[in-house]
């Protein structure tokens, strides 16, 4: 045992640092936010050949909203049966976060009442299928476009929009499934939470070997939201294998961020985030 001490000993002593603790409240002043920022180390710190790091002691405030600028529209066509005219329409939920099935269905009037015009359409939760059945109230018709619908050529006609990121609301309204001018539609299963993991990344740590939901190569963690609105995010769950390869970087400005799955910045309302990188030798790389 004793030989084994001195060996790792002699290994850790080729790292310059162990640790790296990450404050996002210590930016620096042309950082944008908690979830986009520059954080500059004192000195610079030249890692050796096979080192590696973790991402550890993750601690993120669960203080976004359900509904925020990044995922805030609904997509809507209306057949108005008298004139026989068809207006397509972009309307925007009001930002904020909503915790109840019933506050989302209201959210969801007003837009639509604030688009169509009062008395056209009217939302009701559907408590057995757990979204929201939208009526026209006579022969009108309606549609809601889908995330796919959207990605894809089609004839939509209303306000223009980024066919790679609509940012729509269709995810935590349960809008999925296409269908064609109807009297009625229900949404699927709201999804009230909306965002499912956030994704730590970094220009300037880590070798590249990684490829996130969109094909990004600049993801060092994936951190699942495992807290309710309100509460704090904790993850120090460090798996063998979930390392990034740092060998021969010479540290100084590092630079984050911290996104949705479709590359979003998640707003944390001022709130700081923090985390550690943890360096150690790997001889195995």
């Amino acid at each position: 045992f004793d030989c084994i001490y001195i060996i790792e000993n002699m290994a850790t002593s080729l790292l310059p640092i162990r640790k790296i603790y990450v404050d996002s409240r210590f930016k620096t002043n042309d950082s944008q936010s908690s979830s986009n920022f520059k954080f500059e180390l004192t000195e610079s710190i030249l890692l050796p050949d096979k080192t590696v790091c973790f991402v550890d002691d993750i601690v993120i405030p669960h203080s976004w909203f359900n509904i925020e600028d990044t995922n805030k529209y609904i997509y809507v066509r209306f057949f108005e049966f008298a004139t026989a005219t068809t207006t397509d329409l972009k309307l925007a939920l009001i930002v904020n976060e909503y915790t109840t099935e019933g506050e989302m269905t209201s959210a969801l009037q007003t837009a639509l009442d604030n688009g169509f015009g009062a008395g056209l359409l009217t939302a009701t939760y559907d408590p057995v299928k757990k979204g929201i059945t939208i009526v026209c109230n006579g022969s009108d018709l309606v549609k809601f476009f889908t995330n796919d619908e959207l990605k894809a050529p089609n004839d939509w006609a209303g306000d223009g929009y980024d066919k790679l990121n609509p940012m729509s609301a269709n995810e935590v309204l349960g809008i999925y499934e296409a269908q064609s001018l109807s009297i009625s539609y229900t949404t699927n299963l709201l999804d009230l939470r909306g965002v499912h993991n956030v994704y730590i990344s970094s220009p300037n740590v880590g070798s590249f070997t990684a490829l996130g939901p969109r094909g990004e190569s600049s993801i060092i963690k994936k951190v699942p939201v495992t807290a309710d609105f309100g509460y704090f995010i904790y993850d120090n769950i460090v798996i063998n294998n979930d390392f990034i390869n740092v060998s021969k970087q010479l540290l100084k400005m590092l630079e984050f961020r911290i996104t949705d799955a479709y590359g979003n910045l998640i707003n944390f309302h001022g709130i700081p985030v923090s985390f550690s990188l943890v360096f150690m030798l790997n001889e195995d790389i």
